[in-house]
């Protein structure tokens, strides 16, 4: 089955909220835009807040980290700022930036690598 990328990406996105669910968190908000750019998920971990980038890639998961930029890690820091400003119930919470990389196949097997605090 042939998807192209914006497929690609929502299937990602659905595939990494499911499996946080199943982890325990919390989703809080997706696709969360400001100024700076856009957070996949936003979801809550016990007491902290966590950013979470999806990559969903046919490659290979270091394909798939490699493409999270130092320009595209500052953007979501700022968009992380951006959402804690507007979100007074999270201003003194704990937070990381986690990300999600999904390797998939044509025949829509996958596999999940959940990187926890991924930019330290």
């Amino acid at each position: 089955m042939k998807k192209n990328k914006k497929d690609l990406g929502n299937f990602g996105e659905t595939t990494a909220v499911a499996y946080l669910k199943r982890k325990g968190y919390e989703i809080l908000k997706q696709n969360y835009f400001s100024q700076y750019g856009e957070l996949d998920i936003i979801a809550l971990d016990s007491d902290e807040v966590v950013f979470v980038e999806v990559k969903t890639r046919k490659s290979s998961f270091s394909n798939a980290q490699s493409s999270i930029s130092k320009t595209k890690q500052n953007k979501m820091k700022l968009t992380a700022s951006d959402f804690l400003s507007k979100n007074i119930a999270f201003q003194e919470s704990f937070t990381r930036f986690d990300a999600i990389l999904i390797k998939i196949d044509d025949n829509m097997n996958y596999k999940i690598l959940h990187l926890p605090d991924a930019f330290r």
